[in-house]
């Protein structure tokens, strides 16, 4: 639906928010790479903040039990026709948003 399809215009919303506040008052990591190192980002966002440094230990118990599951693939839950279009359809501004944050953002 449109309004799905709004929400993955992501150089858009963030233009907006930009308008207001400085862009490294922002923390913007790709999905994949929290979902694939989560204690490694979150330790980051708890810099970020002048929070109290946690253990690895702690930050693998607070991570591991949401993220390292997997228990969804991205790559299989949609048909591969659907994919393409997808791609297809945000490729432009998947190209906005690399020059907005200055990051490949090709998925």
């Amino acid at each position: 639906d449109a309004n799905q399809i709004n929400e993955g215009l992501y150089a858009m919303h963030l233009n907006r928010w930009f308008k207001y506040f400085p862009r490294e008052n922002f923390l913007i990591w790709k999905s994949e790479s929290f979902r694939d190192s989560p204690s490694h980002y979150l330790s980051l966002l708890i810099t970020r903040l002048g929070l109290e440094k946690l253990s690895e230990d702690e930050l693998h118990e607070i991570t591991s039990v949401y993220y390292n599951e997997n228990k969804y693939n991205s790559t299989t839950l949609m048909r591969e026709e659907d994919r393409e279009y997808l791609v297809e359809l945000y490729k432009p501004f998947n190209q906005q948003l690399a020059a907005v944050l200055g990051e490949d953002y090709s998925w």
